[in-house]
């Protein structure tokens, strides 16, 4: 597996690209600081009430500068999970529709989320991506579910090779994320549908693993490979967190 050398940077990298290799990022307004704050306030209360978080490799997300999470998606809740076991705010791109809808829009408005619509609207795919790639170069975090969509079986689904466009000409970091335990929770699709079944446990612990950094060049195959990888550790290891990070 590849592995990203933090201080892998050609001689003719831009100006930008040095300052993030320092670790500065962009400097956040008093009104988005709130706004992260917000968000990162109900994603720990959501985690301590009902999803206690078993955290590992949290050492391999840089501080600062950016970076592309690339996780396996297993419910509709990854994203509030992701979240909170992260040291950093965490921008996720999701589809249009979730993001239109009218109970879901004004929280993922203030979480700063990066809608993307179906394939049908190719250009409107492109301008979404080139978010995320701008997004990385000013040194913030983006987190992509590279399957397309939730897991409909509890396995891991072929990844999509939308993130190696993301990352062209981006000298940042991907890394590997694994979620395990959000199966057979209502917000999966085990049993056939999401939602509408009664709950097995009130309260299910969830193991975060973070996997060793890997260059931007990582393609969709060597990238799902790792989070395999970090799929198959035993979870026990972990560290429990239900403290705000």
């Amino acid at each position: 597996m590849k592995i990203w050398p933090q201080a892998n940077l050609s001689r003719g990298a831009s100006r930008q690209q040095r300052t993030l290799r320092r670790g500065e990022g962009p400097r956040a307004s008093p009104s988005l600081l709130l706004s992260q704050s917000l968000v990162r306030a109900v994603a720990a209360l959501v985690t301590r009430l009902f999803y206690p978080l078993r955290v590992r490799g949290l050492e391999n997300v840089p501080r600062r500068g950016g970076v592309l999470l690339i996780s396996n998606h297993v419910s509709f809740v990854d994203w509030l999970l992701l979240t909170s076991a992260a040291d950093r705010p965490v921008r996720f791109l999701i589809a249009k529709e979730f993001y239109e809808s009218p109970w879901l829009k004004p929280f993922v408005r203030v979480a700063r989320v990066i809608p993307i619509p179906s394939a049908l609207r190719p250009r409107e795919v492109v301008l979404a991506m080139r978010r995320c790639g701008d997004a990385i170069r000013s040194g913030e975090v983006v987190c992509v579910f590279a399957e397309g969509g939730i897991t409909r079986t509890g396995r891991l689904m072929p990844f999509q090779r939308g993130f190696e466009k993301i990352m062209r000409g981006v000298e940042a970091p991907i890394v590997p994320v694994a979620l395990d335990g959000m199966w057979g929770s209502i917000f999966s699709f085990e049993g056939g549908k999401f939602f509408w079944k009664w709950p097995r446990q009130l309260r299910r612990s969830v193991a975060v693993n973070f996997g060793r950094p890997m260059p931007p060049t990582a393609a969709a195959d060597e990238v799902r490979q790792a989070v395999e990888e970090l799929l198959a550790r035993p979870a026990a290891d972990g560290v429990e967190s239900s403290v705000l990070n």
